[in-house]
């Protein structure tokens, strides 16, 4: 048997299905009927072969009177009961209506026809991690994790491109939830820099060109859920290009209000009217993210969030605020003021949106968008975050310092201290009804004592 034969074997439920699987190439093929009245029910002398043999289990099936959509589910292999269950797989493939090869399934004859073939399913058993994958192209030969093009050592444990074990693995993949992270590393030792954007960040400890442990982080972002990252030609701190021209983001500005949005609160803009808008404004994009390897730089990512950034902000005075100036840029007009909804454990989530410039009604204000500008004030009095006050609309470089309005600060040290109070109010309670128990626990004690000695 071959390597990926080997890991399991096929379970069908008619004679007619497990001859074409063994035409089709299958070595190792069994029949077991389907119980009318329960369809998941398994022989355990099946449990016992996949556990003695450690193999996972794909039962193919057709059912005659089965109307329903075919599906592909991955379980656990249960040993009714005797061993609670097996560290192996068991994988269950409905042919009824399954759309194999772009045809779906209505009959016998066509599930015969369309049974899968080995290399397409042993193609889903590896990408779902049920059976070993071997693909070792652009991987670490050593930990095979996924290496991009040109990268000539593994960011994560440092083996140089072509070597190692090269040992079959389980392609896992885990569900990881939170934000995109921007981080840019830069190593002291080649001066090389490099960019990831994932969802939860990324934890690089090499050079991937020279392969040293010289790895230093020289920017951090948290971006929204949706954020899009360039990661060719990065540079360096202090070396950002200017992303938009003040043209172009006057005539993003001017966009606002013909932009379509969509979403229950009317707050997503559709990324293809994004790049429709970078375009207009002289940007050269494609036509749709899809099917395109857009952002490929990291200027193509940074210029497609700012502009996302413009298109979402109130206000038509680009005159800027007085404390609001961009180092980077050497100006104090096209910045937006970032307004903050802050929310905290006080009995509200939702309680007051800050602006750092009340005044000016009409200035540039950027509210942010999926939570990135919300603020738990317990957190803000009680940790050394500091948040930015204030957006560039040239370059995208954010500066400042937030400080929670005066107004809104005495709001929330109320509701602070009447929440502590109704907690002192509840505790005091709480102990006036112990001290009663334990009193009346005492006089009936008492009185016991007493009738007990006037018996006597």
């Amino acid at each position: 048997m071959s390597n990926g034969q080997s890991e399991y074997f096929i379970l069908t439920n008619l004679v007619e299905l497990a001859d074409r699987a063994k035409k089709l190439g299958y070595e190792d093929v069994m029949v077991e009927p389907i119980d009318p009245y329960d369809e998941e029910y398994v022989n355990p002398s099946y449990i016992d072969y996949a556990i003695r043999e450690n193999k996972s289990m794909v039962r193919i099936m057709y059912l005659e009177n089965e109307k329903s959509h075919g599906t592909m589910t991955i379980g656990t292999l249960k040993d009714s009961g005797r061993r609670g269950g097996a560290d192996l797989h068991k994988v269950t493939i409905n042919l009824n209506g399954n759309n194999w090869y772009n045809h779906e399934i209505s009959n016998l004859a066509e599930a015969l026809e369309y049974f899968p073939r080995r290399k397409t399913l042993e193609k889903y058993l590896k990408d779902d991690a049920v059976i070993n994958e071997t693909d070792y192209i652009n991987r670490c030969g050593n930990c095979h994790t996924l290496m991009k093009p040109g990268e000539k050592y593994c960011k994560y444990c440092g083996t140089e491109r072509g070597k190692g074990l090269f040992e079959p693995f389980k392609n896992y993949s885990y569900g990881v939830y939170g934000p995109t992270i921007k981080i840019k590393y830069k190593c002291s030792a080649c001066g090389h820099i490099w960019i990831t954007g994932i969802l939860g960040g990324d934890h690089s400890k090499y050079c991937p060109e020279c392969g040293k442990r010289t790895v230093n982080v020289i920017e951090e972002k948290v971006l929204d859920v949706f954020s899009v990252v360039g990661e060719e030609e990065p540079y360096d701190i202090d070396e950002e290009p200017r992303l938009f021209s003040d043209e172009q983001t006057e005539q993003l500005l001017k966009l606002r209000d013909s932009i379509p949005r969509c979403g229950e609160h009317n707050d997503i803009i559709e990324a293809d009217e994004i790049l429709k808008a970078m375009r207009s404004v002289g940007v050269d994009t494609p036509d749709s993210f899809r099917n395109s390897n857009f952002p490929r730089t990291e200027k193509e990512g940074e210029q497609y969030r700012l502009a996302e950034t413009i298109l979402f902000t109130t206000g038509s005075k680009s005159d800027g605020y007085p404390e609001g100036y961009c180092e980077h840029c050497h100006r104090d007009d096209y910045i937006a003021a970032i307004s903050y909804r802050v929310y905290g454990d006080i009995g509200s989530s939702d309680l007051a949106e800050s602006l750092h410039a009340p005044g000016d009604k009409d200035a540039l204000i950027y509210p942010g968008r999926f939570g990135e500008n919300w603020i738990n004030y317990k957190q803000y009095l009680n940790s050394k975050i500091k948040y930015p006050a204030y957006i560039c609309l040239c370059c995208g470089r954010k500066f400042g310092e937030f400080k929670i309005p005066e107004e809104v600060n005495r709001l929330y040290k109320k509701m602070l201290i009447k929440k502590e109070a109704e907690k002192l109010r509840i505790e005091l309670h709480s102990a006036r009804e112990d001290i009663t128990v334990h009193a009346r626990n005492v006089v009936s004690s008492t009185e016991k004592i007493i009738k007990d000695i006037l018996n006597k």
